[in-house]
């Protein structure tokens, strides 16, 4: 008897589950209505935004700015290109209509290294969706760009490519070593045609990187095109600079000058001829071959015998290396062209420099070889009998000092004497960029109290706003942590303050506006309402303005006029200074008030490329709709 209310529990547990499966929970429905809901919700908004980039792309042919109009055309076209037949033909309009942008070239002596041309960028950026979305189309574009009877190749500065049509075959080569590294070595080799062009470089190093049989391919075709025709010293110079002195390019400017190029790239950690041999000795051969049959230069100063001079010593080292038979004739051959180049006179600083190349070639630290480098220019300076020779070099070694070592730099600044403007400006730009380079050490206290030092300015604001930016993204790791991100947040909000007071001291700039539009992005990170707010007041910045480029996110530049390397000693900061980053934030918070706020542009061509920004994060964070698949029973009451 025992035993029965065991086998009656046994019994009694899949009878008690079985009652309860049939009825489905209460909540079912409610949950159904409500993703119904939030899908309709979505449809309206995605057939809104759809709208929207349509409209702009309507307007967009009609605007006065045609770069914009370009760049919107070209959004507007891979955003919806599965959508509507529409966007081909915004594609042809775009690549049209870069025929009638302002190029805004570099000018004076920059031009001489590098033209700058913006509609080659807009090219580029065509091209890449098109050859994505069409290719076909790409290829109509490329042919398009035939080397043009007219194009002038004297225009070219020394480091840009050999033609328009190798500069595009180069990019998108760029652009496709990571994802078909074989189309890009194509796209290289193809780019041959008009000869070896500076970025050729670039790209035998990354295809080199993903694909090493590939980079030799793309070298063999290269040098194969230097013995098969006619060539100029300068497409030597980049095979020597890909085998020998990866990322450093060389070159002559007609006034005779010699200076550098730096590849922006991964460098490999061995040299390609280190890593073959063989092929930089059948370099060689056919550099020596050029050498001897070049004909010696009747006259001085004739700039083929300068070039020819430069790739020679360039190469004495590897020469002697990888091909030591040759190197005699070579030497002799280098003193017959050297006889034809006046030598160059010797500054009194020659001596001082040369102690500092050394100490670099026999392996001194980076802090050891800046000290003796801004020791030289302070003894320079001393030197200097001139007034003005004499502060423009205080500046020059003032500016070269460690961006950490900030007393030392303040301490040449301040012997410039009668120019308290650029004394001041020298010790400004110092904290400023000592300020970043302590945040990019991620030591937060010496950063803030630096850039509280630097006088209200536009450089104090981003200071202040960079600072914010990182006390604001702390994230907890643990329970002493949540206090500390809300003591981080709110000396926030205190700097970001700070900086709007600073800020309201500025007239109405790119850079200013450039710097509110980063600082809607870090006041999201700790008060929403007051992003708006910022956002509000970029638009009043930028709305005065004769022109913005809405596509350009990149943080303002500061630097010293006549100086113009001093902004790339600063470190780079790691949010965005544009639309993009502006506006992402805000579109996921409240879309309604982000596309309302920025229809307050006042420049069509500015209110619609943040259109289409709005747009193109809608659609990005919405999977595409998928057609609802009806049982048997719907299917025959659904409408015919």
């Amino acid at each position: 008897m025992k035993r029965i209310p065991v086998l009656f529990l046994l019994l009694a547990f899949p009878v008690l589950s079985f009652t309860q499966t049939p009825n489905p929970p209460r909540s079912s429905s409610a949950l159904r209505a409500k993703l119904e809901a939030k899908r309709n919700a979505d449809d309206l908004k995605r057939a809104r935004v759809i709208s929207l980039i349509e409209q702009t792309a309507t307007e967009a042919a009609f605007w006065d700015d045609r770069e914009a109009a370009v760049v919107a055309l070209g959004e507007a076209s891979d955003l919806l290109w599965d959508e509507t037949a529409k966007p081909r033909g915004w594609l042809i309009k775009a690549w049209d209509l870069i025929e009638e942008v302002n190029d805004h070239e570099n000018s004076g002596r920059l031009r001489q290294i590098w033209r700058g041309s913006r509609q080659s960028s807009l090219r580029t950026r065509i091209l890449t969706i098109a050859r994505r979305r069409d290719p076909q189309l790409a290829e109509r574009f490329l042919k398009s760009l035939e080397v043009n009877k007219n194009e002038d190749k004297s225009e070219r500065g020394a480091f840009d490519d050999r033609t328009a049509r190798s500069e595009q075959l180069l990019r998108l080569a760029l652009s496709a070593i990571d994802t078909d590294p074989a189309l890009a070595l194509g796209l290289a080799e193809r780019s041959l045609q008009d000869g070896v062009s500076f970025n050729l470089q670039t790209v035998l190093l990354r295809l080199r990187q993903k694909n090493a049989n590939l980079g030799d391919r793309l070298f063999d075709s290269a040098l194969n095109r230097l013995m098969n025709s006619a060539s100029s010293v300068s497409e030597e110079q980049i095979l020597a600079s890909y085998l020998f002195q990866p990322g450093e390019v060389l070159t002559q400017l007609p006034g005779g000058a010699t200076t550098v190029a730096i590849v922006q790239t991964t460098m490999p950690p061995q040299t390609p001829a280190q890593a073959d041999p063989d092929r930089a000795r059948r370099f060689l051969i056919v550099v020596h071959g050029l050498l001897l049959s070049a004909p010696l230069p009747i006259e001085e100063r004739d700039p083929r015998a300068g070039e020819l001079l430069l790739l020679a010593t360039s190469l004495a080292q590897p020469f002697q290396i990888y091909a030591p038979e040759l190197w005699q004739s070579v030497q002799a051959r280098t003193a017959q062209f050297a006889a034809k180049v006046p030598p160059s006179a010797t500054s009194p600083d020659s001596s001082s420099m040369e102690d500092v190349r050394e100490a670099a070639r026999n392996g001194a630290s980076a802090h050891e070889v800046n000290r003796l480098q801004v020791a030289a220019l302070e003894k320079a300076a001393e030197r200097q009998l001139n007034p003005i020779a004499r502060k423009l070099k205080y500046a020059e070694a003032a500016l070269a000092t460690d961006a950490q070592d900030f007393a030392r730099g303040k301490d040449l600044a301040g012997r410039i004497e009668n120019d308290d403007d650029m004394r001041d400006q020298i010790i400004a730009f110092l904290s400023y960029r000592a300020a970043l380079t302590f945040l990019n050490d991620n030591n937060l206290a010496r950063a803030e109290e630096t850039a509280l030092r630097i006088p209200p300015s536009s450089e104090r604001a981003l200071a202040l706003i960079a600072v914010a930016q990182k006390l604001a993204a702390f994230k907890a790791e643990s329970e002493e942590d949540k206090l500390r991100v809300d003591a981080n947040h709110q000396r926030a909000i205190e700097l970001l303050f700070e900086a709007d007071r600073s800020l309201k001291r500025e007239g109405g700039s790119t850079q200013t506006a450039k710097i509110r539009l980063g600082k809607v992005v870090v006041s999201n990170l700790v008060d929403v309402s007051q992003a708006f707010s910022d956002l509000e007041q970029a638009i009043a910045v930028i709305n005065g303005l004769d022109r913005f480029d809405v596509a350009d996110g990149s943080a303002p530049r500061f630097g010293i006029e006549g100086f113009s390397t001093s902004n790339f000693t600063i470190p780079r900061l790691e949010f965005g200074f544009g639309f993009s980053s502006a506006l992402e934030p805000l579109v996921k918070e409240d879309f309604d008030l982000t596309a309302s706020t920025v229809e307050r542009l006042a420049a069509p061509s500015v209110r619609g490329t943040c259109r289409l920004e709005i747009a193109r994060q809608v659609l990005q964070s919405q999977p595409k709709p998928v057609p609802v698949k009806m049982t048997p029973g719907e299917d025959k009451l659904a409408p015919r």
